[in-house]
């Protein structure tokens, strides 16, 4: 079976039970998974794909946690790494504010990413959450680059969050620096104008289409572009990222189409929200 491979951050993310609440005022919590990657593998399994996580998380209840519920959800989680080395990340949250605590997810190495992985890979998928000034980077550029020698295509949904970097200037030379070993690409109306100073799809085409990539998805507030090299589809209707992402990325594994057909996406209903919180942790 073909899998989509998701590498990035995961953590346990807590909120307040009663959703009025402040951090200091909660008394009891829920916990939740957080991270993108894991929203993306748990939509792209309830629409009948596989995805899989490349992660490391602590060797700890909290690590272990997240193993067991990715797994009841039919999320393959067999190449996430345990390390003793550093806790697994935990993000307290309200309505307002975050209170992060960093841990083994950053600090994975790349000598610790066996990529074998690879042979039964129909797509790796990234976000800039991996990318920032970490080990964690260094291990998505020898997935991505193991990606590429091998011919498996690259997705990357940047997932642009400036309050995590150490200044905007770093994270736009960032995305610049890995979207042209992309396949297929996926982002905001919002994120266009941070990278671009426009929300003007078109405008931004010609910059977007560099290097490797094949494709383009743009949601906006009212409409949703889906945009290859020949081909353009916009519907007057806008769709949560991750559901465009997931949607798109599991009909072209099952239909087997060149990239160069995948603007032909026909959406449906997904709920993908009450597993995972891909809010960030910081």
């Amino acid at each position: 079976m073909s899998t989509l491979y998701c590498i990035g951050e995961v953590w346990l993310c807590l909120s307040p039970t009663d959703a009025a609440a402040t951090l200091a005022q909660a008394g009891a919590f829920r916990a939740q998974i957080g991270g993108s990657v894991a929203a993306l593998c748990t939509a792209v399994t309830r629409l009948g794909g596989h995805a899989a996580l490349l992660t490391q998380l602590g060797d700890d209840p909290f690590g272990h946690r997240i193993q067991r519920e990715l797994d009841a959800v039919g999320i393959d989680a067999r190449h996430i790494r345990f390390t003793s080395e550093a806790p697994t990340p935990v993000c307290f949250t309200d309505h307002a504010d975050a209170l992060p605590y960093p841990g083994a997810g950053q600090n994975f190495p790349p000598e610790a990413l066996d990529t074998r992985f690879l042979a039964d890979a129909a797509a790796l998928h990234f976000t800039t959450g991996g990318l920032l000034d970490s080990p964690l980077r260094y291990t998505h550029l020898k997935a991505i680059s193991a990606a590429r020698e091998r011919g498996v295509p690259v997705s990357f949904a940047p997932g642009l969050e400036p309050a995590r970097w150490k200044n905007d200037a770093f994270l736009r030379q960032t995305f610049f620096l890995f979207l042209p070993q992309a396949d297929l690409v996926f982002l905001t109306e919002d994120e266009l104008e941070f990278l671009f100073g426009s929300r003007e799809v078109r405008t931004a085409l010609f910059s977007l289409f560099t290097g490797h990539v094949q494709f383009v998805g743009c949601v906006g507030a009212h409409e949703t572009w889906l945009v290859t090299r020949n081909d353009v589809q916009r519907l007057e209707a806008s769709f949560p990222l991750e559901t465009v992402c997931a949607q798109v990325l599991t009909q072209w594994m099952s239909s087997k189409l060149p990239l160069s057909g995948i603007s032909r996406w026909n959406p449906k209903a997904i709920e993908i929200n009450s597993f995972v919180d891909s809010a960030s942790p910081a």
